[in-house]
């Protein structure tokens, strides 16, 4: 996903960027570290500690919103990128056919568990906020993203192997 959030930000910013693949997060975090990249997209909770012990400065967030785990921190939209937007998420997922009956049921269901104060505690920990959305805004969701990605990798002329 960082490499799809960097082309994302390139293109909006028209800064010039090269890709500089790593494998994995971890060597990438050591790598911007150690002075071999200026710049890396990555999850809050990959890079938390290293910017709690002021190894790495964290220059925005790339949701819409900043988050609830380090308020402090900007949006990209706040520092001057307006639109960017890039979140990692989980959703439910059920086979194609399956009777909207039993998607409604459970999705309470899924609902009710992201409210338990338990499961809440879990996600914060890992550094998830749970947002929830109906099944219909979801799929919406999932359209646009696609769209969205589809454009940014005829853009950047990323192709899979």
């Amino acid at each position: 996903m960082g490499h799809m959030a960097s082309e994302l930000f390139r293109i909006m910013s028209g800064m010039p960027m090269e890709h500089i693949p790593y494998k994995g997060g971890g060597p990438a975090i050591i790598g911007l570290m150690a002075g071999e990249t200026q710049l890396y997209i990555v999850t809050l909770a990959s890079a938390f500690v290293q910017i709690k012990a002021g190894r790495l400065r964290p220059l925005a967030v790339t949701s819409r919103t900043r988050s609830k785990m380090a308020l402090e921190i900007p949006t990209m939209i706040e520092a001057g990128l307006p639109d960017y937007e890039v979140n990692g998420w989980f959703g439910l997922l059920a086979p194609a056919r399956t009777p909207e009956r039993i998607i409604l049921h459970l999705h309470q269901q899924f609902s009710n568990a992201l409210k338990q104060k338990a499961v809440q505690e879990r996600l914060a920990i890992r550094m998830v906020e749970p947002i929830g959305s109906s099944p219909s805004d979801f799929r919406q969701q999932i359209k646009l993203e696609i769209a969205k990605w589809h454009q940014v990798t005829k853009a950047a002329e990323i192709r899979g192997n």
